[in-house]
């Protein structure tokens, strides 16, 4: 998140998709357990900080159909394709295996993070 909302040169896309699980998570996660207004409150925080880096929140339109082998992770696909992204941010392994698709990029928060470290110098 803290390269997205430097806004320098990387924008965060969002969809109700990410979003409801993000909060699902939260809530329903023994890990995390929180109650669903502090959950309810950090996916605005991401949406502002999507929207403040030049993303947004988007509803793509179905275009990675059994790509993945996992529905949930075609709709990440879908999100990327709709946006033009060159990048998809995850550490799902469906995502990470595919290495590459349609010309983007699947990168764990590690390597994408230290990809944008190595060109800032």
């Amino acid at each position: 998140m803290g390269i997205v909302n430097d806004a320098l040169d990387w924008a965060l896309c969002v969809s109700t998709h990410i979003l409801d699980n993000v909060c699902r998570i939260f809530i329903d996660e023994p890990a995390f357990l929180w109650d669903p207004d502090s959950a309810e409150e950090y996916v605005n925080t991401i949406v502002d900080i999507a929207e403040g880096s030049g993303g947004g929140w988007f509803d793509p339109p179905r275009v990675a159909i059994d790509v993945t082998g996992d529905h949930e992770d075609d709709l990440i696909l879908d999100l990327a394709v709709a946006n033009g992204a060159v990048v998809v941010v995850s550490s799902d392994p469906h995502l990470l295996n595919l290495r590459s698709w349609r010309g983007i990029a699947m990168m764990s928060p590690h390597e994408f993070a230290r990809a944008v470290d190595a060109s800032r110098r």
